[in-house]
């Protein structure tokens, strides 16, 4: 009792201290569509909105056997998921590649300014693990222009947890200051050959924004105050004692302009 008393009590005070830090620090960033408008068929929302087909499959598998849902019990990804802003394909993507060469059309872009661009592969020689195709950066422009506030800046990486294709295409990320430069790009690599279309819709980015600090790094042996609270023993093992003890709540939230 005095043990579950207690951590109703951490939980309130947990829970009113991000309310109270949310309300002098909540940071806004602007997705606005510079190219038609993609805002009204795609709008780039809060990624905890859309669930990946293969987390839903699990959620009814769960339902059915009327037991929990495995993927939440590791907090740290279940996190991970729901952090950031989701970009999906404006358009259909069409990517043909093969060991002759890498060919990537828009068909149904609504302006030539969308239509897919080479670059440079020795820029990226060596990273994408290509097999059986032939070496070629593809840089797809996106209808978005994303502000920030001064200070911020976006991790633009792969929709990891929800785009179906990384096992055919080598996705870059990049972080980028959009306090004055405000274009976003989605650059692919395919690393096999394929054949295949990434309809519109289709999860391609995650949008990590983030206030930019400057962080020292120190590496070294464990003091034994570090030691003692590295090691919790029982109690880090008891099911949900991570989420009660530890976790701190992130706010993502969206809204779709007219």
């Amino acid at each position: 009792m005095i043990s579950r008393g207690l951590d109703k009590l951490i939980q309130g005070l947990t829970a009113a201290n991000n309310w109270w830090r949310g309300c002098f620090t909540e940071s806004v960033v602007r997705f606005k569509s510079v190219i038609g408008a993609p805002h009204v068929i795609f709008p780039i929302e809060a990624i905890k909105l859309h669930k990946p087909d293969w987390l839903v499959a699990q959620i009814e598998k769960a339902k059915q056997h009327k037991k929990p849902v495995k993927f939440v019990r590791c907090p740290g990804m279940h996190d991970f998921i729901q952090e950031g802003y989701l970009i999906r394909a404006h358009t259909d993507i069409h990517i043909k590649a093969n060991s002759a060469g890498v060919v990537v059309t828009t068909p149904h872009a609504s302006d030539n300014k969308l239509n897919p661009v080479p670059m440079d592969y020795e820029v990226v020689e060596g990273l994408p693990p290509i097999e059986g195709v032939k070496p070629v950066v593809m840089k797809i422009p996106l209808p978005y222009g994303i502000y920030t506030e001064p200070g911020h800046s976006v991790h633009l990486i792969p929709a990891l947890m929800h785009f179906p294709y990384l096992d055919k295409l080598f996705v870059y990320p990049g972080t980028v200051d959009y306090e004055e430069f405000h274009t976003a790009n989605f650059i692919i690599t395919p690393i096999r050959p394929c054949e295949i279309v990434i309809k519109a819709g289709t999860p391609i980015l995650q949008a990590l924004p983030f206030k930019r600090v400057s962080y020292h790094g120190m590496c070294g042996p464990a003091t034994e105050a570090e030691n003692n609270h590295h090691r919790y023993r029982f109690a880090s093992r008891v099911m949900g004692f991570y989420r009660r003890r530890f976790h701190f709540k992130k706010v993502y939230t969206s809204e779709v302009q007219e």
